[in-house]
């Protein structure tokens, strides 16, 4: 393809930090080198999330200490824009060594919803099987579960092999 055309494609792919998302960039970045297509970034800062750490009784279980601890708004707000800020330097790395155009977006809503909204301008939806969920190895997450149900658009779902025992 000529210079002219090589963002004529473009790849969307949705990334939360979980190792599935990450595995769906590193696919979406071999196919954007493969179809000479434009890379799209999206990380979406979940309103259930935010809304959940305004409620009074929201408790948060530490996994390392097993203890609960409460939950606040701002808290929250700030893990959000670290993971945010962490996803987009790892995407904005990946993408200059791939040599690949891209684009980072960040929106706020509801996940499922915001993905699929954003894939209407997107020629192929890449996503990760499923998020950071316990049970992420036996279903699909609720993202990919909405993508395969609702798309307009080609969606590619990656999953990262368990490891080996």
């Amino acid at each position: 393809m000529s210079e002219a055309n090589r963002t004529d494609i473009q790849i969307l792919v949705a990334l939360d930090g979980s190792a599935d998302s990450l595995f769906a960039l590193r696919s979406a970045l071999a196919l954007a080198v493969a179809l000479e297509g434009k890379l799209v970034g999206l990380f979406v800062e979940d309103l259930n999330l935010i809304r959940l750490a305004a409620l009074p009784f929201a408790r948060e279980l530490h996994l390392t200490t097993a203890r609960f601890r409460p939950l606040s708004g701002p808290m929250i707000q700030g893990d959000i824009r670290m993971q945010a800020s962490r996803m987009q330097r790892i995407f904005r790395a990946e993408v200059v060594a791939a040599g690949v155009p891209g684009e980072w977006r960040i929106v706020r809503g509801f996940v499922p919803d915001a993905v699929l909204t954003a894939a209407h301008e997107a020629d192929l939806l890449v996503l990760g099987r499923s998020g950071q969920r316990a049970l992420r190895r036996i279903s699909l997450g609720s993202t990919a579960r909405a993508a395969v149900l609702e798309a307009t658009r080609s969606i590619f779902l990656a999953r990262q092999a368990p490891a080996s025992p």
